[in-house]
């Protein structure tokens, strides 16, 4: 199983916070020294507290087992905001998050170039704009959910990105969007049934638009890049497959493949109501990373101080058609082979998941809200996306997440 959400080590997190704590304290002793009397450096937050627990005793899901646990989820941030002038502000985010396999540290760190109004460049490190939620994910007081529709925004993702981002914004008085196009790198630590893996995201390119026309607003988005597995073990069983003459086994393994993301949202929001969703498809020519789809549909009621939303989604994964060149029986040599790609195939991801969420929102102040929520999640038979923890209860591929959060900005 392929697990994107393992310490992404671009830097070790004692740097990371170096350089965050050098950059506040530079952007404050400049605001202090050069504009006295004006406030150009604007801090802000946000932090979750996020409880859960699933009601199967055998089954994790999104990490959380039969027992009430609060650290998967819980989180505090720190925004930094330093306007040079009215074109140039460089902003920076730290995270601490209270789960281990998710990265704290330095989060953001990028320049922003605005020479016109509707006009803008942000050149560093950010945040991949892949789905319509993925700029505020973190920051839940920002939409109704506690967990964003899992099937959509899962573990297996890349989240950041550096580079370059330029976007464009128009409008008049009937419609209004925007047009991103950006590119860069990413380079990160992901765990492949067991083993961590660097993986390398070179040439990463894509562009989203937007278009709202009244209440009802469209998105899609597109991402291609070039992916490279830096792993011993998948480098090297490539070599000799390909020395050997099993050429389809050896492209199967090979560690250079790349990767197509496409997107496409809408939402339709009233004053008492909104409906919203979206359709993304991840197209793979890499056989140990399938391609993937997956769609939600909510529905939500506001009566403030109570916002209630119910979601229904499913993802798939397309199992590729396995490869039979390598057998068990001819020689020790392809005996080995064998056994090798064999364990490699294990841990290609098989996902065919439905889900239902139901939840509740209280807006308990203007910067303060208080989250119910119950997952309800059905996998086909085959799938790994359920860790057993209990032999007793395989074959069971049901449970039902309950959750409950405090959402806070700063």
């Amino acid at each position: 199983m392929v697990d994107m959400s393992v310490n992404k080590k671009l830097q070790p997190y004692s740097q990371q916070m170096l350089r965050f704590v050098f950059f506040i304290a530079l952007v404050t002793s400049a605001s202090n020294i050069a504009y006295a009397k004006q406030q150009q450096l604007e801090l802000s937050g946000f932090a979750r507290l996020i409880g859960g627990y699933v009601d199967d005793d055998g089954l994790n899901l999104r990490g959380y087992e039969n027992t009430i646990d609060f650290d998967k989820d819980s989180l505090i941030a720190l925004r930094a905001d330093y306007q040079f002038n009215r074109q140039i502000n460089v902003v920076g985010q730290a995270i601490a998050h209270s789960a281990d396999n998710r990265e704290s540290g330095l989060q953001w760190l990028y320049l922003q170039y605005t020479p016109l109004r509707n006009l803008s460049l942000k050149l560093g490190k950010q945040r991949l704009p892949i789905f319509a939620y993925s700029d505020i994910i973190d920051v839940g007081f920002a939409y109704p959910y506690i967990t964003p529709p899992l099937t959509t925004y899962t573990d297996i993702i890349f989240t950041e990105f550096e580079g370059v981002l330029g976007r464009y914004d128009y409008g008049s008085k009937n419609y209004r969007g925007f047009l991103e196009l950006y590119g860069g790198f990413n380079n990160s630590i992901v765990d492949i049934d067991g083993r961590e893996v660097e993986v390398d995201l070179d040439s990463i390119f894509g562009a989203v638009g937007s278009l709202s026309i009244g209440d009802i607003s469209f998105r899609v988005g597109y991402i291609t890049s070039k992916t490279t597995f830096i792993e011993n073990q998948l480098n090297g069983l490539e070599d000799v497959l390909t020395t050997l003459g099993f050429g389809q086994s050896a492209r199967a393994v090979q560690a250079e493949n790349r990767f197509e993301f496409f997107q496409f949202g809408f939402n339709y929001e009233k004053l008492e109501y909104f409906i919203s969703g979206e359709h993304n498809e991840i197209i793979s020519n890499a056989y140990l990373v399938p391609d993937y789809r997956s769609t939600y549909v909510s529905i939500g009621k506001y009566d403030y101080p109570f916002t209630y939303h119910f979601t229904a989604g499913y993802g798939k994964t397309d199992i590729p058609e396995p490869i039979n060149e390598l057998q068990f029986g001819i020689d020790p040599v392809q005996d080995f082979l064998t056994a090798s790609f064999n364990e490699l195939e294990r841990s290609v991801q098989i996902d065919t998941r439905h889900f239902y969420t139901l939840g509740v929102r209280y807006d308990y102040s203007s910067s303060i809200a208080i989250k119910l929520e119950a997952t309800h999640v059905n996998d086909a038979e085959d799938t790994r996306l359920f860790v057993m923890t209990n032999t007793a209860t395989q074959g069971n591929n049901t449970a039902t997440l309950y959750q409950f959060g405090i959402e806070w900005v700063f």
